[in-house]
C-alpha cells in the first residue's frame, strides 16, 4: 500500500460516521503500562467510560495524529467536571513496544500518562494482547494495517461505539456525554 493510499484510507476512516458495535468488553487480562507496571485491564476501567485506541511506537502513519487527537481529548476532558473517561492506547507490537519504548514514545509527544492524568499506554504479553485485539477486531499479523479508529465504551456493559481516529474533539466529548446519559 502506498503512502497516498494509506493516507486516503486513514482519512476515510476518520470521516466515517460513528456506529454502535457490540464489542465483548475488555478482556480480563493483565497488560504492562509504560512504566512496566502490570495493569488488570478490566479493573483499570471498572465504572468508567473508556476511550480505547491501538498504536505501535514504530508507526509513522496514523498513530502520531491519533495520539495527538487523544492528547487534545485528554486536555479537553481535564476542563470537564466529574469523573473523566479513561484513555487507553493498546500496543499492536508487543515485541517492539517495551515499557522503555512506550516511555520514549510518550516523551516524544509530551504525553501526560498514569492514573492521575487518566491515560495509559499498554503492551506486554502477546497472548494477552491477542485477546484485546480480537475483542476489538484488530489485525494480528501486521500492525501497520490497523484501523484508524477509536472505541468509546460506557460503563455497565452498554454498547461500544467505533469512531474515526481523527474525529474532532468536540464531537468526541458530545458522544461521551451522550453515552453517559
Amino acid at each position: 500500500m502506498t503512502r497516498r493510499q494509506l493516507a486516503l484510507a486513514a482519512l476515510a476512516a476518520a470521516l466515517a460516521s460513528p456506529g454502535a458495535a457490540q464489542a465483548p468488553g475488555l478482556p480480563g487480562v493483565v497488560l504492562l503500562d509504560q512504566d512496566g507496571t502490570g495493569r488488570a485491564l478490566a479493573d483499570l476501567a471498572r465504572g468508567r467510560a473508556v476511550v480505547l485506541g491501538f498504536f505501535f511506537t514504530g508507526c509513522a502513519t496514523i498513530c502520531p495524529p491519533q495520539t495527538a487527537a487523544m492528547q487534545a481529548l485528554q486536555e479537553a476532558l481535564a476542563e470537564q467536571p466529574g469523573k473523566r473517561p479513561l484513555l487507553l492506547s493498546i500496543s499492536l507490537d508487543p515485541l517492539g513496544d517495551t515499557p522503555q519504548a512506550m516511555r520514549a514514545y510518550a516523551a516524544r509527544f509530551g504525553l501526560a500518562l498514569g492514573a492521575a492524568p487518566g491515560w495509559f499506554l499498554l503492551g506486554g504479553d502477546p497472548r494477552a494482547l491477542l485477546r484485546v485485539w480480537t475483542a476489538f477486531e484488530q489485525p494480528t499479523s501486521r500492525p501497520e494495517e490497523h484501523a484508524a479508529q477509536l472505541w468509546l465504551g460506557a460503563p455497565e456493559g452498554r454498547p461500544w461505539r467505533r469512531v474515526g481516529a481523527l474525529t474532532p474533539t468536540g464531537r468526541l466529548l458530545a458522544m461521551l456525554r451522550e453515552m453517559a446519559g
